[in-house]
């Protein structure tokens, strides 16, 4: 499958599709919109200017740009019906989100939102483990995330997306992962209680940190979830973990593994992953241009962000 690739935006997650479109395409062209001046990749079409792009005429678009940014190309590319794949989150307003999936029902393309966790070898197997009910009833869901941003970024980390409020950034957006993670577990949450902070010394004008707390009826049970995100621990850490009345089930995602702790047992059973990073972005862009081909439009799943842009918009606010 040979196609006219354009990709929106040149940062870390941009060079990374980037490198995955060239080996997964190796004869498509890919072209580059970005202002970004210190190119790495030499071989490559670079657009300074939207018009340009636009003439391109691009079979698949990728937008990684700043997330108040993405629905805005989202709908320039979509009416020259280019199949989309937006990067995380998908928009930061719920209303222009409604408004592009009224423009999009309809439209004989492919779209896809850039929460690549949900092909990670591990989360999965958790996931179908959950499905088994060998935890039994669930008692409660503990779910943390975190990272030391200067360490995490590779430039200075006040000049990224991250630190900026006006580009998208903070704590909620950029970790955004879990929460898409719970709706992918849990299917429904209803938002109890979320306060958002900005505790450390860091240099961002966004918050740096949020802990709330979601309702679900799983299964038609209630109990409650709790999630701590932050960009200043400094033990990456990626968790989840679900206590029930028969066994507790960890997952780690740094580590790429799954505990499973049974009742009166002495020591977990762990079921542990040896994939890498990348392999999960490599797996969602194979799931997208699979789809593409069998001109599936997944307008179903993508519609899905919806209520994720909801629970992030009112973690913002500090709902109470």
């Amino acid at each position: 499958m040979n196609k006219k690739i354009l990709i929106i935006g040149f940062g870390e997650i941009a060079q990374r599709h980037y490198r995955n479109l060239k080996f997964l395409l190796p004869n498509s062209e890919i072209a580059i919109l970005t202002k970004n001046k210190d190119f790495k990749y030499k071989k490559v079409i670079y657009f300074k200017n939207l018009k340009d792009a636009k003439k391109f005429n691009p079979d698949i678009t990728l937008i990684c740009s700043p997330a108040p940014s993405h629905i805005k190309y989202a709908r320039i590319f979509t009416k020259l019906n280019s199949n989309i794949f937006i990067e995380k989150p998908v928009a930061t307003r719920v209303n222009e989100l409604k408004k592009f999936l009224r423009l999009i029902k309809n439209k004989k393309i492919t779209l896809l939102s850039g929460y690549n966790l949900r092909f990670e070898k591990s989360l999965i197997f958790f996931h179908k483990t959950l499905k088994k009910k060998e935890v039994g009833k669930i008692l409660s869901v503990r779910s943390e995330v975190g990272q030391y941003l200067p360490s995490w970024r590779n430039k200075v980390y006040t000049k990224t997306v991250s630190a900026n409020k006006n580009l998208g950034g903070g704590a909620i957006n950029e970790l955004s992962h879990d929460v898409d993670v719970l709706l992918m577990l849990f299917k429904k949450l209803k938002l109890v209680y979320s306060i958002n902070l900005n505790a450390s010394n860091l240099k961002v004008n966004a918050e740096d940190s949020a802990h709330t707390i979601f309702k679900s009826n799983y299964n038609k049970k209630n109990f409650y979830i709790f999630l701590n995100i932050d960009f200043y621990r400094h033990d990456h850490t990626r968790t989840c973990t679900v206590i029930g009345s028969k066994a507790t089930l960890k997952w780690d995602g740094i580590l790429n593994e799954v505990k499973i702790y049974k009742k009166n047992s002495k020591k977990p059973k762990l079921v542990k992953f040896n994939n890498t990073k990348n392999d999960s972005y490599l797996n969602e862009m194979r799931f997208f241009l699979k789809n593409i081909k069998k001109k599936n439009s997944l307008y179903t799943d993508f519609k899905e962000n919806l209520n994720l842009v909801k629970i992030l918009q009112s973690m913002k606010k500090n709902k109470k």
